[in-house]
């Protein structure tokens, strides 16, 4: 069942967070309300480095035919019309930092930057799974003042998994849960089990909620908050939201499993007072 968070009704995950993956776009910074002309205008001035021959109208056409036939709005390109798909995106996402530096395209005082903080302080670890290229990725955390709080090596692009998005395949999932170094378990779908996705494109969760992530869902507008697929765990109206809404969480986790230890440790016979330094941080008698 989804949950919309609010600061009076936190979300409890039943697992504690102990990394959480983030998208960029809209997510680790909010985009301004015209962030897809700006998109739409690089990926044309991309694909016309290309094929000269294609007018803006057809361009933007083809864009948006691609995205519905193959998941991805360049795809359509390479698969059809022999553009190479690396060049693509390296010049659109060059063309896209030209537009947006120093332009008021980025807005740092609606980034979460003391949450994500927090986060980190509390021994949390973060990593970035976006769609976007490296040296985008890069620019936008720039921009926005939050870059040094995560290590550039971790993060997972598009392009570093055969430019698999996470709305096609768990291969961005799994890319980033190995930068995490989440454990690799015999059922896949437990390996996420103890991490997190922030997302702002609801799609994009489908995958994370199959490798067992708690899924986080910021939406400013774009659905109906009454037809949330089942795959979301919790929806959040901005990108602080979707911080707190993890902290609160582990936090209540953390009172919970204060609870539970000390109701056994107070039930366990004096025979076995000895042995308390056999119990775990979740109040779990091993022996």
């Amino acid at each position: 069942m989804v949950h919309h968070y609010e600061k009076q009704n936190p979300y409890v995950h039943p697992d504690y967070i102990r990394g959480v993956v983030l998208d960029n776009d809209n997510t680790l910074y909010a985009e301004p309300a015209n962030a897809k002309e700006y998109h739409v205008r690089a990926a044309t001035r991309a694909v016309q480095e290309q094929l000269p021959d294609f007018s803006d109208d057809q361009v933007l056409a083809l864009l948006e035919k691609s995205k519905m036939k193959y998941g991805g709005s360049l795809d359509i390109f390479t698969k059809e019309f022999g553009a190479d798909m690396a060049q693509l995106r390296t010049d659109q996402y060059h063309f896209l930092i030209e537009d947006t530096t120093d332009n008021g395209f980025f807005d740092p005082d609606k980034t979460p930057k003391g949450a994500l903080s927090k986060l980190r302080i509390a021994g949390v670890n973060m990593t970035v799974a976006t769609h976007g290229n490296e040296e985008w990725t890069k620019h936008s955390l720039d921009q926005v003042g939050i870059r040094h709080l995560f290590n550039d090596r971790s993060h997972v692009y598009k392009d570093s998994v055969n430019n698999i998005g996470k709305n096609v395949g768990p291969d961005m999932y799994d890319a980033a849960l190995d930068s995490l170094a989440a454990p690799e378990t015999d059922d896949p779908s437990q390996r996420g089990v103890g991490y997190a996705m922030v997302e702002d494109t609801m799609e994009n969760l489908y995958f994370a909620k199959e490798r067992g992530m708690m899924t986080v869902l910021i939406n400013t507008g774009k659905y109906d908050p009454d037809f949330i697929e089942d795959y979301v765990d919790v929806v959040v109206s901005d990108q602080s939201e979707a911080i707190d809404a993890i902290w609160d969480s582990n936090s209540l986790n953390e009172h919970r499993m204060r609870n539970e230890y000390h109701y056994v440790t107070s039930v366990v016979p004096d025979d076995y007072a000895d042995d308390f330094d056999d119990f775990d941080n979740d109040g779990m008698y091993f022996d």
